[in-house]
C-alpha cells in the first residue's frame, strides 16, 4: 500500500528568506563583492597540502597524488556550496554582473 503525502513548505525556512535581491561582482582578488558590501576573499585550498603534494610527486606515488587532489577539490566544492546556499537562503533573487573582461567599459 502506498501513502500519498503532499509536499509542504517548511515555515522556519521561509521565515529566514528576506524579500530582497543581491548583486554579485565576481573578481580575481576577491571571490565576489556583493551589493550588500560583503566581500569574500578567494581562498587557496591547496596551500596546507603543498608539502604532502610535493613529497608524493617526488616519490612518484600516483595513488597518493590522486587522493590529495581529490581532497583539494572537495574542499573547494564544499566552500562554494556553503556560500551559494547561504546566498540563496537569505535572498529571493541573486544577480551576477558581466564577467566578460573584453566587454569592460
Amino acid at each position: 500500500m502506498t501513502v500519498k503525502v503532499q509536499a509542504q513548505a517548511k515555515l522556519h525556512d521561509l521565515a529566514l528568506v528576506q524579500e530582497q535581491a543581491v548583486g554579485l561582482d565576481l573578481g580575481l582578488k576577491d571571490l565576489f563583492c556583493s551589493s550588500d558590501g560583503e566581500q569574500v576573499q578567494a581562498r587557496q585550498f591547496y596551500r596546507d597540502l603543498e608539502p604532502a603534494l610535493a613529497v608524493a610527486q617526488r616519490a612518484g606515488n600516483k595513488g597518493r597524488l590522486k587522493a590529495i587532489h581529490a581532497k583539494i577539490a572537495n574542499r573547494r566544492k564544499d566552500h562554494l556550496h556553503k556560500l551559494s546556499t547561504g546566498l540563496v537562503r537569505t535572498n529571493q533573487a541573486v544577480f551576477v554582473g558581466n564577467v566578460d573582461a573584453s566587454e569592460a567599459p
